[in-house]
């Protein structure tokens, strides 16, 4: 991996995550009817902002760019990011369109296993999307029972702890050599 690749992967990382923070930002100043509800699922989404940078970063220094199928991905995954943003109010139509952006990602990371040399690390990365995934449907469950706050406090909960796992307790996005 060239320290160009690199650099070009933190820039990208920065230049994605920066537009899905604002967009997170604009959907929380257009008001919200109950904070209770959206206040944990905005601290759920700024963590998986923070998430994200480091899954772009690090995948995007050793995913080919000639590879256009993981670019159609990219762009799919970058428009349901933003319609996550714009979900902030809604715990059902958040944890519905977090639960297809977990899906989505597995996919794409699911494409790459026995493509690149990092077999280890992607299937760890589809086992994280994975559990993102059904953690999402459960909170939709939940949410479209009737127990919105429930789920929005629970996806934060959970939202937390994967992101103390998976980028301090067992780093997921770092590439052994």
């Amino acid at each position: 991996m060239s320290t160009g690749t690199t650099n070009r992967a933190a820039r990208r990382a920065a230049g994605a995550t920066s537009l899905f923070a604002a967009a997170g930002v604009a959907s929380a100043c257009r008001g919200s009817p109950d904070w209770v509800v959206s206040a944990p699922l905005g601290v759920a989404y700024a963590l998986l902002v923070v998430n994200t940078y480091c899954s772009i970063r690090c995948f995007g220094a050793i995913i080919p760019p000639e590879l256009r199928t993981q670019r159609l991905l990219d762009v799919v995954l970058g428009a349901t990011y933003l319609a996550l943003a714009g979900s902030l109010g809604d715990p059902v139509r958040f944890a519905a369109v977090g639960a297809l952006l977990f899906a989505v990602a597995t996919f794409k990371y699911a494409l790459l296993l026995g493509r690149l040399d990092a077999a280890e690390l992607l299937a760890r990365k589809v086992r994280v999307d994975t559990v993102g995934t059904i953690v999402s449907v459960v909170a939709l469950v939940v949410a479209s029972r009737g127990y919105e706050q429930a789920a929005a406090w629970g996806l934060l909960g959970l939202n937390a702890a994967a992101n103390l796992v998976v980028l301090w307790w067992k780093p997921l996005y770092r590439v052994r050599r």
